[in-house]
């Protein structure tokens, strides 16, 4: 297991009453919180790459299509 750092934090005291109503283990509740808030913001980075490598893939046929229709007219064909 990696090393534990101690931080304050500060949060709404009715955050934390509703915490201390399901857990006596604070420091569990906000490592299992932080880590799903992680691995959103990853979820979230790799879909925003995505769709990135989408926009780029839609350019590409549109270019393509352009070259082919020009091609076509070179050709003489409709």
């Amino acid at each position: 297991m990696p090393p534990k750092q101690k931080v304050s934090v500060s949060i709404d005291s009715s955050l934390l009453e509703f915490i201390d109503k399901f857990s006596s283990n604070r420091s569990e509740i906000f490592n299992e919180a932080l880590a799903e808030w992680r691995k959103q913001k990853i979820l979230n980075e790799i879909g925003e790459g995505y769709a990135k490598t989408k926009e780029v893939d839609l350019a590409i046929a549109e270019e393509n299509l352009l070259l082919n229709d020009l091609a076509l007219e070179a050709e003489g064909v409709d």
